[in-house]
């Protein structure tokens, strides 16, 4: 029954983002079409992992979305210049790309990681119904936060093409 909800939900959030998305283009607007999926992912995403959940910094959650696409294209562009290198050496010698990876990773796992601390521990979260079935902050923390991330990364790549 959670899963029926927890998709019913996610289908009513893509639908109206996609309506809002044609609705945009019939007016003529033009628009950043990474920056509107990065933004419908991350408001579908967090509020069907988190809930209603007060954004890291007063942010709005578009303002969210355009921080994660920095520390997201962050992350590629110091990929593609480790992959060229040995990437445990990289790291041995704290190189300049290996610290630049590692510091928007933190960035965005900080802003997950606040996300997940700061929602509601109800059961209209996927957070809320983990830890009221018995799994402890740490392991929601990691478990969600893995999840957006691979929600992210997945739109970026998507986005890419």
């Amino acid at each position: 029954m959670q899963k029926d909800t927890a998709f019913s939900r996610m289908e009513a959030i893509l639908e109206d983002g996609i309506e809002d998305l044609i609705h945009t283009w019939r007016l003529g607007s033009r628009l950043d079409i990474n920056v509107y999926m990065y933004r419908l992912v991350v408001n579908a995403l967090a509020d069907i992992f988190l809930g209603s959940t007060k954004l890291p910094g007063g942010l709005s959650h578009n303002e969210l979305a355009d921080k994660l696409i920095h520390d997201i294209k962050g992350i590629f562009e110091s990929t593609a210049s480790l992959m060229i290198v040995d990437v445990v050496e990289a790291a041995n010698r704290n190189d300049e790309a290996w610290q630049k990876f590692c510091d928007h990773l933190d960035s965005i796992m900080s802003i997950f990681r606040q996300m997940i601390r700061d929602c509601p521990r109800d059961q209209n979260s996927l957070a809320g119904q983990l830890i009221s079935g018995g799994m402890r902050e740490e392991e929601v923390e990691n478990f969600i936060s893995d999840l957006l991330l691979g929600g992210t990364d997945t739109t970026a790549i998507n986005s890419s093409w």
